[in-house]
């Protein structure tokens, strides 16, 4: 699995970011209503959400209080949709789709920030949802865990729910595809990892 892991990063860092939502939304397709990257959100937010999402923020960073997506959407929904203001920031979601009536609202990141970055990405996944004025699944994805065998653990991403809003890996592409697909990609990435380097020595 060690060796999976690397043929994974190798390949995946060479080819860039935008492979890994083109990757995801070509499985998300198959057992999804909809599935569409560089997807633009809603672009009005109230005001008065934008307040109560700051007010979250500051007492996650200052330890006051513990992530916690389900309260965190009922909180952010609670305040009428009022005081609309419109702002680009955001907007564009790497990866969206939709099976009935849950709506998956994902950004794709590299191995994960510091402490502030972490932050913004929470902040990230509440606005979402102020704009969605539903409540939907927003998340960031980390397309593989740096540190397998152990498990994910990085300064300032108890900001985040592992697992909820910061899904990483194997949960990630098996939520995306299904039980099963991760262990699949694994196997392909594995594959085309070895040929890549194999023509990659040969130009050397």
């Amino acid at each position: 699995m060690r060796q999976q892991y690397s043929a994974i990063h190798s390949l995946l860092t060479a080819l860039g970011m935008s492979f890994y939502e083109q990757i995801a939304v070509s499985i998300a397709s198959n057992n999804s209503d909809v599935a569409s990257r560089q997807w633009k959100s809603e672009s009005k937010i109230s005001n008065d959400r934008k307040q109560k999402i700051e007010e979250i923020i500051r007492k996650i960073g200052n330890k006051e209080k513990l992530p916690n997506m389900d309260s965190e959407i009922k909180e952010i929904l609670s305040i009428p949709n009022n005081n609309l203001v419109e702002t680009d920031a955001g907007q564009i979601v790497d990866v969206y789709f939709k099976r009935g009536e849950d709506e998956y609202y994902i950004d794709i990141k590299t191995i994960g920030p510091n402490k502030a970055g972490f932050l913004d990405h929470k902040r990230l996944t509440l606005t979402w949802i102020a704009r969605a004025n539903k409540k939907i699944h927003p998340i960031i994805a980390l397309p593989y865990n740096p540190y397998h065998p152990k498990p994910y653990k990085k300064v300032g991403s108890d900001a985040m729910q592992v697992g909820i809003d910061l899904v990483i890996g194997k949960d990630f592409w098996d939520l995306v595809g299904g039980s099963g697909c991760y262990e699949d990609l694994s196997k392909i990435f594995q594959e085309i990892g070895e040929w890549y380097w194999i023509e990659l020595e040969k130009k050397f």
